[in-house]
C-alpha cells in the first residue's frame, strides 16, 4: 500500500526533475546564441566605432513598460550607440516597434541572462532586475551590484515607482516620465476593424495575482453604474473575461481577443480606463487615458504608487484598500468614477 501511494509522487517528482533538467539546457543553448549575438554586434560596434549598450528586464510586461523612459534617457546621451532591450520572448512585440532601439533579444527566462551577463560583452550593461530577484522558473537568484545594490525585492517600492527604484537598481537617476508605446498601423487598422464606439469605458478585471482582484459581482455592479448613468458601454480587457454570462447588453468582450499591442491601443482609444493594478493599467497611463485604479496592500506595501508620469501626477485616482482589493467597497469606486469624469484630466 505505501509503495502504491510513493510511486505516483516519485514518478511526477522524476517527471518534474527532467522538465526542468530540460528546461536548463534550453537556457544554456538560448544563452550562448545571444553571446554569440552580442559578441558578434561588439565585433561590428568596433569595426563602427560605436558602444554597444544593452538594457535587460526579462519581465513582466507592467514593468518592462514603466521602464520605456530609460530608452530615451540612454539614446539622447549615446546618439551613435548600438542600443538593445534584452527580454522574455512574449514581451519583445512591446518594444520591437520602438524608434530608439536597435534590436529586442530575448531570453527564455532570467538564468539565461545570468549566464551571458558575467562576459560582459557589452560596453555598458544596464540591469533593471534588482538585488536578490529570482528566476521564477530555475530559482537562481540574481545578484545586481551595478547600482543600488540595497533595493530587493522586499523594498523596492520604499524607493519610488517602478520606473524610479528600478532605474536606481541600473545605477541611473531615478526617473519620473510617462512611459511611450510605439504601435505599428497594422495593429491600428486591426483595432478599426473591431468598430468600437465613440465613447467607452475600457476595463481590465483580472490580474496575474489573485490578491490585486475584486469580485466578478462587484464588476457587473460597476459595469450596469456606467451603463444607466453614464449611458457608457464596456470594452472588457485581459485573458479571461469577468463580465461574460452577467446578461449585460452593452459589454463589449475582446478578453483573449487581441494581442498585447491591439489591447494597448483599444485602451488608448477609451474614455475612462478602470482596472486592476496590472499591464493594462500601464497601457492606459502611456495613452493619457484618465483612470481609476483599484489597488491593495502587496506583499509588505501598502502606499506603493507603481506608476510614473501621467498616472503619478493626478492622471489616475488610485482607490485602495487596507488589505486586499476584494475589500473595496462597490460605492469607494463609483465614488472615484464619477469623480474622475467631472473633472478634466491633468495636462499631459
Amino acid at each position: 500500500m505505501l509503495s502504491s501511494l510513493r510511486w505516483p509522487r516519485l514518478r511526477g517528482a522524476f517527471r518534474l526533475h527532467l522538465s526542468s533538467r530540460a528546461h536548463q539546457w534550453g537556457c544554456l543553448l538560448e544563452a550562448l546564441r545571444l553571446a554569440f549575438r552580442l559578441a558578434w554586434l561588439r565585433l561590428q560596434s568596433v569595426i563602427a566605432r560605436r558602444r554597444l549598450i544593452t538594457i535587460t528586464l526579462v519581465e513582466h510586461m507592467g514593468d518592462i513598460l514603466a521602464c520605456e523612459p530609460v530608452i530615451r534617457l540612454l539614446r539622447q546621451g549615446n546618439p551613435r550607440a548600438y542600443l538593445v532591450w534584452i527580454c522574455g520572448k512574449q514581451y519583445a512585440e512591446l518594444l520591437r516597434w520602438h524608434p530608439a532601439l536597435d534590436a529586442v533579444w530575448t531570453v527564455p527566462c532570467l538564468t539565461s541572462w545570468i549566464w551571458v551577463r558575467r562576459l560582459h560583452l557589452a560596453h555598458q550593461q544596464y540591469d533593471l532586475h534588482f538585488n536578490g530577484r529570482v528566476c521564477p522558473i530555475c530559482q537562481i537568484p540574481f545578484k545586481n551590484l551595478s547600482g543600488d545594490s540595497n533595493i530587493n525585492p522586499d523594498n523596492y517600492y520604499f524607493r519610488g515607482s517602478i520606473l524610479g527604484s528600478f532605474c536606481l537598481v541600473a545605477g541611473l537617476p531615478p526617473l519620473d516620465d510617462t512611459p511611450e508605446l510605439h504601435i505599428p498601423r497594422e495593429v491600428q487598422r486591426t483595432v478599426d476593424a473591431l468598430g468600437l464606439p465613440p465613447a467607452f469605458v475600457a476595463l481590465h478585471c483580472r490580474s496575474n495575482d489573485a490578491s490585486r482582484d475584486w469580485s466578478p459581482q462587484n464588476w457587473a455592479r460597476l459595469a450596469r453604474h456606467l451603463e444607466e448613468r453614464y449611458q457608457l458601454p464596456v470594452v472588457e480587457l485581459g485573458i479571461e473575461s469577468v463580465l461574460a454570462g452577467d446578461g449585460l447588453r452593452t459589454v463589449i468582450n475582446l478578453c483573449g481577443k487581441t494581442s498585447p499591442l491591439a489591447s494597448a491601443a483599444v485602451v488608448s482609444r477609451a474614455t475612462l480606463f478602470i482596472g486592476v493594478d496590472s499591464s493594462c493599467a500601464h497601457f492606459a497611463n502611456a495613452s493619457h487615458v484618465p483612470g481609476v485604479i483599484l489597488i491593495g496592500r502587496y506583499q509588505n506595501f501598502t502606499r506603493h504608487v507603481p506608476y510614473s508620469g501621467f498616472y503619478a501626477h493626478g492622471g489616475a485616482i488610485l482607490v485602495r484598500a487596507s488589505g486586499p482589493v476584494a475589500g473595496l467597497a462597490v460605492t469607494e469606486v463609483i465614488e472615484a468614477v464619477g469623480a474622475r469624469l467631472a473633472c478634466p484630466s491633468p495636462a499631459s
